[in-house]
């Protein structure tokens, strides 16, 4: 997977995987709302996963929007954020990554982003977090693309569930031994 050998490649913490197999049952119910509500098409609209559908989630999502660039790269805001996941990032609500993110980390951000709406596929990612301190963190993210009001995919929403139970060492390791890393 692209990801993958991009994110060794930099050494970043963090793994993509494909398999969508989720230790958290929160992703596997997020994940079957979201099909749910996709029904026989690739994916659904944003307006689709209404508040009332995805309340449970709510404190635990953060939603991306690919917006317009001067520069031919794409750029990402944040819609939407959760308590839970502004708590361990800051509240980045209505903000561009790219201008309040740490500059190390914007690559990290935009790949994982670009990988969802460029495959258009649900993805499972594994990944330490290093934002504010909170490198103690690991978090599983179940990441799904979600289609504007013109039909295309253009955001991302990211159902995120925290765990300092292991380490990224351990994670690591399973991914070393060419295993899905878990969590659990």
């Amino acid at each position: 997977m692209a990801y993958n050998a991009y994110a060794k490649e930099r050494s970043w913490p963090s793994y993509c995987d494909r398999s969508l197999a989720f230790d958290s049952p929160e992703l596997v119910d997020m994940l079957a709302i979201w099909r749910r509500a996709a029904g026989a098409r690739a994916m659904p609209a944003r307006s689709e996963l209404t508040a009332r559908l995805i309340k449970p989630h709510m404190p635990h999502i953060a939603i991306y929007e690919q917006i317009e660039s001067c520069n031919a790269k794409p750029r990402y805001r944040v819609r939407l954020m959760g308590t839970i996941f502004a708590q361990v990032y800051g509240d980045l609500t209505g903000k561009i990554i790219d201008e309040v993110v740490p500059e190390a980390m914007v690559p990290r951000f935009h790949y994982g982003i670009h990988e969802v709406l460029s495959t258009q596929q649900p993805l499972r990612f594994v990944s330490r977090v290093d934002m504010n301190n909170r490198v103690y963190f690991v978090a599983e993210y179940l990441m799904v693309p979600l289609a504007g009001d013109e039909g295309t995919p253009t955001m991302v929403l990211s159902r995120a569930h925290f765990s300092a139970a292991r380490t990224w060492n351990e994670v690591a390791e399973q991914i070393a031994a060419g295993r899905i890393p878990t969590l659990a």
